[in-house]
Order: structure tokens, then C-alpha cells, then sequence
């Protein structure tokens, strides 16, 4: 019998909704409503197509740590998805906004690749994240 060969999967993360994304969909909500109510009509439908750019790119974006080792950022369907192989990451850092005590206003991964290109990502599972993405990059090297 013969062994099967072994599958990698790729593996996604969703990103974290934080407060102040909820905050704008709300804002941008109730501009929209004013502006209908007011019949300002042309404005209210720019809004309102804002308005679903903004909640298809808060509900799809994601993270995908893939077989071919890279890392795929996606930022819904109408953004183009940014691919970052793992040879080019040097430093992966757990940061935080600015503090008041103990309460932090966001928590993001910051990933440094290439020469001095920088981007910042919020996944649900950020510890898992993180120790997936280490482990995935000294496979690979």
C-alpha cells in the first residue's frame, strides 16, 4: 500500500471588526438616511453606494496563509489582494494604538517586508496568526 501524499491546505483568517469601522458604517448610515429624508437624492445615493463599499470590504476581508507560502491580504471583492511571500517578511510584531492604562484603542499585527514596506492586519485569531505565520516562514527557510 502505498502512503498518500501529505496536502497542505491553506489556511484564512478573518479580520477583527473593530469599534471605530462600526462607528463610521453607523455615521455614514444615518448621513445617508438624513440625505434621503431631506430628498437630496444624488448625494444620498453616493452614500449609499459608499456605504456597501465599505460594509463588503469590513465583512470580506481576509487573511490566507497559503501552501506556496505567501501571505494573500484580501480586502473584499472590489479591492485588489495584495500577495506577500514569506521570504520577503522580516519582522512580524504585535503593536497597539495609542494607550490610556491598560485600555488600548486597537490591537494590529505589524508585518515589515521588502525594502521598508509595511503593512498593518487585524485577525480574529491574532496569536494563532502569528504563530502560524513564524512557523510557516522557518519551514520555509
Amino acid at each position: 500500500m502505498q502512503a498518500k501524499p501529505r496536502t497542505i491546505m491553506n489556511r484564512v483568517f478573518q479580520a477583527k471588526i473593530s469599534w471605530y469601522q462600526y462607528l463610521y458604517l453607523l455615521i455614514l448610515g444615518a448621513l445617508t438616511f438624513f440625505l434621503l429624508w431631506e430628498k437630496i437624492i444624488i448625494i444620498a445615493i453616493l452614500c449609499m453606494l459608499l456605504v456597501v463599499f465599505a460594509i463588503e470590504r469590513v465583512i470580506h476581508t481576509t487573511y490566507t496563509l497559503t501552501s506556496e507560502n505567501e501571505l494573500i491580504i484580501s480586502t473584499g471583492r472590489y479591492g485588489k489582494p495584495k500577495v506577500i511571500h514569506l521570504k520577503e517578511i522580516h519582522e512580524v510584531e504585535l503593536r497597539h494604538s495609542a494607550r490610556f492604562g491598560k485600555f488600548s484603542i486597537t490591537e494590529y499585527i505589524l508585518i515589515t517586508y521588502g525594502t521598508n514596506r509595511h503593512v498593518a492586519v487585524t485577525p480574529l485569531k491574532k496569536k494563532e496568526f502569528i504563530n502560524l505565520l513564524l512557523s510557516k516562514q522557518e519551514h520555509y527557510n
